[in-house]
């Protein structure tokens, strides 16, 4: 955890390319941040079709309030016939992803994929 342990602002970066919506997390996303990223990926997979990419390769730890939070948003997004993909080398973070069988629910890509028209 970071030095500033009252600190529930989660590094999150979003921009738009073709029709996807790039989202970069970094930082700790736990039990105090997740309720950021969950309010930012509502927002984002509202929308009809939303077609998201949560790049998690800056992120330095997991916990399962943030793992609830990719798995609220990928729900969400299902429901309005979107999806959400992950981005992801680090091996921890796929270990537990892994372990929590996500990888089963999620497209995991190791870079960001190629720009869409």
């Amino acid at each position: 955890m970071s030095d500033d342990a009252t600190d529930t602002t989660p590094r999150i970066h979003r921009r738009t390319d073709g029709s996807s919506t790039l989202v970069t997390l970094g930082g700790e996303v736990d039990v105090l941040t997740a309720p950021g990223v969950s309010a930012a990926l509502d927002a984002l997979t509202g929308a009809d079709r939303p077609d998201i990419v949560v790049d998690l390769r800056p992120v330095e730890f997991i916990d399962c309030s943030g793992l609830s939070a990719l798995v609220r948003a990928r729900r969400r997004a299902e429901e309005h016939s979107g999806r959400v993909r992950l981005v992801c080398r680090d091996e921890f973070t796929l270990r537990t992803l892994r372990a929590t069988r996500l990888t089963r629910s999620f497209t995991i890509l190791p870079d960001w994929p190629e720009p869409t028209a």
